[in-house]
């Protein structure tokens, strides 16, 4: 059957009943059944290009209500509404006006101007949803996207999931970007990894492959389940929370002490300086020419573990690098060096007093050492910046001194 200025190609058993419709060729797709599985092209300027069992339009017996319709090729494919388009693939539906199925097999693109890409069982049922490919994935709502994976729900307007396994957002804007088992359930959150739940406004959950659910507690929080530790410019975090570089808190509140470790001990008098690595802080302190080693481990109990005497007269500053301890010990003019790679016996491995004088700063940065002096009795002798080599910490080796713009 062919309607007025209606055309078909070729092929067999092709049928158009709108009105400039256009059948380029093809068949059915059983060849048992024919004329039930045929092409067709139900409404005005619709089109199929070829393949088998396709139809363009509406069977609903009006010519005039699914107009424009397009099937490109394939088998078993439809586009049943104004201006929607199947490129191929197989058992293809789209419903939507102006909507499009790529291809793939077994998609549907439901709601206005709807895209599935490709995939399979794929379904696109919100006005400008998109899903680009992958399995069984849904874009439910307006404007929501799915980019790939499997099993993946976009159920809020404007929400988005990357990709993965079992991902589901139910909130308007929020995202999930891969993983697997992630869920948003509040406007504008933002949840990966796996099993991250971003449960209340404006929160960002990012959780590692531990078992069980990480999920938010309020609105607008940013949380990091990250067992092996966080590193900030650095990739070998030795906390839960490791910064390698300067670090700012800006803040109108008051801080709030946790462990507080006092001078219940003698050593503690008069500190002077201190530093960190790993779950340890050392304590310089020039009353007592003690370095003094605290595991602060747990923050609301810290405690001494070990103390040394050797070799400090006066110490004012430290640095702890590779399992060293760097002292600048101000009353003997010297730069001194401490094993302190067992925490409960530093012990004293080298020291330089050349041009030193009043040491006052220390900074250790790869095998070089700088160190600035006020100067012998103050008087403007060694008043400047010291340079040692420490590749061997057992004999620091000077390797310049300058005093220019140095004065105390």
């Amino acid at each position: 059957m062919i309607a007025n200025y209606g055309a078909v190609g070729g092929g067999h058993y092709n049928a158009v009943s709108g009105a400039f419709g256009t059948i380029a060729g093809g068949g059915p797709s059983d060849l048992g059944n024919p004329t039930t599985s045929n092409n067709r092209v139900y409404d005005d300027y619709g089109t199929v290009s070829g393949g088998g069992g396709n139809s363009a339009g509406s069977d609903d017996g009006d010519p005039t209500v699914s107009v424009a319709a397009t099937v490109g090729g394939g088998v078993d494919n439809g586009a049943s509404a104004s201006f929607a388009t199947t490129g191929g693939g197989s058992g293809n539906a789209t419903t939507g006006y102006g909507a499009t199925t790529g291809g793939g097999t077994g998609n549907s693109a439901s709601d206005n101007y709807a895209t599935i890409a490709g995939g399979t069982t794929n379904l696109a049922a919100g006005a400008n949803a998109s899903v680009a490919g992958g399995k069984s994935n849904t874009a439910a709502q307006r404007s929501s996207a799915v980019a790939g994976g499997e099993s993946n729900t976009a159920a809020g307007a404007f929400s988005t999931i990357g990709g993965g396994y079992i991902n589901q957002v139910t909130a308007n804007y929020g995202t999930v970007p891969g993983g697997a088992n992630n869920h948003v359930g509040g406007a504008y959150g933002f949840a990966a990894g796996y099993q991250a739940q971003a449960e209340h406004q404006g929160t960002f959950v990012w959780s590692d492959s531990a078992p069980g659910a990480f999920a938010s507690t309020g609105p607008d929080q940013f949380l990091i389940q990250a067992a092996g530790g966080v590193g900030i410019g650095t990739n070998a975090p030795v906390q839960p929370l490791t910064v390698d570089g300067n670090a700012a808190i800006l803040s109108s509140g008051q801080l709030a002490a946790r462990g507080v470790y006092t001078n219940t001990i003698p050593e503690l008098q008069k500190p002077s300086a201190i530093d960190s690595a790993g779950s340890y802080i050392y304590v310089t302190s020039s009353a007592t020419n003690t370095l003094t080693i605290i595991d602060i481990s747990d923050p609301d109990d810290p405690g001494a573990v070990g103390v040394t005497t050797s070799g400090l007269h006066g110490p004012i500053d430290v640095q702890v690098a590779g399992g060293l301890a760097f002292v600048a010990s101000e009353q003997n003019d010297s730069l001194v060096i401490l094993d302190v790679s067992d925490p409960s016996r530093p012990e004293s491995v080298g020291s330089s007093n050349r041009l030193l004088a009043k040491p006052q700063a220390i900074h250790v940065s790869g095998n070089y050492a700088y160190v600035a002096s006020y100067g012998e009795d103050y008087s403007g002798i060694n008043d400047g910046l010291a340079i040692f080599d420490v590749s061997d910490p057992a004999e620091p080796l000077n390797l310049g001194f300058s005093d220019t713009y140095l004065d105390g």
